[in-house]
């Protein structure tokens, strides 16, 4: 596969304003674009644009949703890598060489890797990488398990790779892979993983709110999740963590204080709920 043509990032830049895969604002998932939304505007007043079977799109389940470096979309789903050029939808799929096969080709999670590759979160098949041109790694580390959900991979600005999972797990550059919770204590299924302003290491679990500290792991807001599934971590602009969970969203300042979330207008509100049924 060669890198896009300039011809192709100029056509690309258009087409990453558009809704991707189901209706899911590409700004809203991908910020780094640097589009904003306008606070004024509905979501609907927007330019969107829908993908599903009829016109293009492989597959209607998308869990994921990447770029990498050479401006390409990458879409985690049911069967496999889903390629977006911007124009077209190619199904990469999954790795069928002779001893990588997998029990299943669901994709969970993304993450970028440096050249254009890709690292991925499979269903009850660990983790692995895809160079972008034909290429396919799985995990295959000795003595570990490799049969289990990865929900969330993130590449980490040392380099490392976070898996997450009930073995969750950091990767080393030179490819060693460290248990984070090897006594089961605090509970060792990771759903989402956060790198913030500050370098340190987020980690939301199905009891608890955790975050790397000089080594050790520290529970955040005592008790605040302990009967909580934490599914969605975000830093913003002003440093401020945003938490969604199964039971809600929450939002600490910088300072670590709680704050009070003002939700939107009922027209707002029944404008992304609408999205929700595309």
């Amino acid at each position: 596969m060669k890198p896009p043509s300039t011809y192709f990032r100029k056509k690309h830049s258009r087409f990453r304003q558009g809704l991707l895969a189901g209706g899911l604002l590409l700004q809203l998932l991908l910020p780094d674009f640097g589009f904003a939304l306008d606070p004024a505007r509905g979501v609907l007043q927007y330019n969107c644009q829908t993908w599903g079977r009829q016109n293009g799109l492989p597959a209607n389940g998308i869990n994921a949703i990447a770029q990498t470096d050479d401006g390409y979309i990458w879409l985690g789903a049911s069967r496999g890598l889903i390629r977006f050029d911007g124009i077209n939808f190619t199904l990469v799929g999954m790795a069928q060489t002779r001893g990588l096969r997998t029990t299943t080709t669901e994709i969970l999670s993304l993450a970028p890797s440096a050249g254009g590759g890709l690292w991925f979160g499979i269903k009850s098949s660990a983790y692995g990488h895809y160079d972008g041109e034909g290429k396919w790694s799985l995990a295959k580390e000795s003595g570990n398990r490799t049969d289990w959900d990865v929900p969330c991979v993130m590449k980490s600005k040392d380099g490392r790779l976070w898996i997450g999972g009930q073995m969750a797990s950091v990767r080393s550059l030179d490819g060693q892979l460290q248990r984070l919770f090897p006594d089961a204590s605090p509970p060792t299924y990771v759903h989402c993983y956060l790198e913030d302003s500050r370098g340190r290491i987020w980690a939301g679990t199905g009891a608890g709110l955790y975050y790397l500290d000089q080594g050790k792991w520290v529970k955040f807001s005592e008790g605040t999740f302990d009967s909580a599934t934490i599914f969605a971590l975000a830093e913003d602009k002003n440093g401020q963590l945003w938490v969604g969970t199964d039971i809600g969203l929450t939002c600490y300042d910088s300072h670590g204080e709680r704050k009070d979330i003002k939700y939107r207008s009922e027209e707002h509100t029944s404008e992304l709920q609408s999205l929700t049924n595309l």
